[in-house]
């Protein structure tokens, strides 16, 4: 299958290190030298990906699998702000209003509560009909819903491909934000119809969290695994995220995706969260809803 150019690479500097600053492709209509990422708009020297098995701290500095260490340089241009292009007030995150997440279910947890892994299964949806759109889905857990703010996804994404004919889906798994900017490992190819697993999950104090994206058809995986202090109350079941979108035949012919997902705390005790839909709205409007299912957890449906 073509690899999707919406996260193609411009060079692998070394094995082991710190991969290389990836070069998604830059869709008309946002400046130049800026990308679109399943965390907003950054400039592209801001989002790196990193090797199998690397560890990446809050502020940057990456554990290899060799035990070598080196830090990421600071992120110095600005975020900008999904709507208006304009730099936002830092880099990290924005409300989801302020993205282009066009619905989403999630879960905020007790305060006594510490959410320790996330499971979700769900299929990979037929091509969109219609080319030149960018989708993302992806269940995670994020620290607030507004900034300053943390967000683990193992996200599997739809956009152009290589060859510049149709879209292409390829998987991987994203961490944003530590000062450095996203990071995130380096994407591989799915097919219709595979069944992709993303998990999260804690271990150790503080945690080491592993964000795992599998395609359990043909068993290939990527693995990010961030070290941080940050808190991750918030659940989300499934996001839907676009960019580019100007007519409903850009979506997946299938229509839906539905998450089917399991909870635990860091005892590893089952968690049951009451899921709250939430549809932005965008244009062009393409009937979207968002379907929990009852009882809890259960799935998570996604209409587009």
């Amino acid at each position: 299958m073509q690899k999707a150019r919406g996260t193609a690479f411009l060079a692998i500097i070394a094995i082991g290190a710190v991969g290389c600053v990836s070069a998604p492709k830059r869709i008309a209509g946002i400046p130049r030298d800026y990308v679109r990422t399943p965390n907003g708009i950054f400039h592209r020297s801001c989002v790196r990906t990193v090797a199998q098995g690397d560890r990446i701290d809050d502020q940057g500095n990456v554990t290899h699998v060799n035990g070598t260490r080196e830090k990421l340089p600071q992120c110095t241009h600005p975020r900008l702000d999904v709507a208006t292009l304009q730099p936002l007030r830092s880099f990290e995150l924005p409300p989801p209003t302020g993205t282009s997440w066009v619905e989403y279910a999630s879960w905020q947890a007790d305060a006594q509560v510490n959410v320790g892994a996330l499971t979700a299964t769900f299929t990979v949806p037929q091509a969109p009909s219609a080319p030149g759109g960018l989708i993302y889905l992806f269940p995670g857990l994020i620290s607030a819903m507004s900034p300053p703010n943390t967000i683990l996804q193992p996200v599997l994404e739809s956009g152009p491909c290589d060859t510049g004919s149709g879209n292409c889906w390829t998987a991987s798994s994203w961490y944003c934000c530590p000062g450095s900017g996203p990071t995130h490992t380096e994407p591989f190819s799915v097919n219709a119809g595979d069944v992709i697993v993303g998990k999260i999950t804690c271990s150790g104090v503080p945690c080491t969290w592993s964000v795992e994206i599998t395609d359990s058809t043909t068993g290939v995986s990527a693995v990010l695994m961030p070290v941080t202090n940050t808190g991750f109350p918030i659940v989300l079941g499934g996001v839907l995220e676009q960019y580019n979108i100007q007519s409903c035949g850009q979506y997946p012919a299938t229509g839906q995706t539905a998450f089917d997902v399991a909870l635990t705390d860091q005892s590893g005790n089952p968690l049951q969260p009451i899921w709250s839909p939430t549809i932005v709205g965008t244009l062009p409007p393409c009937a979207y809803n968002v379907l929990p299912s009852t009882p809890a957890p259960g799935k998570v449906t996604l209409i587009y």
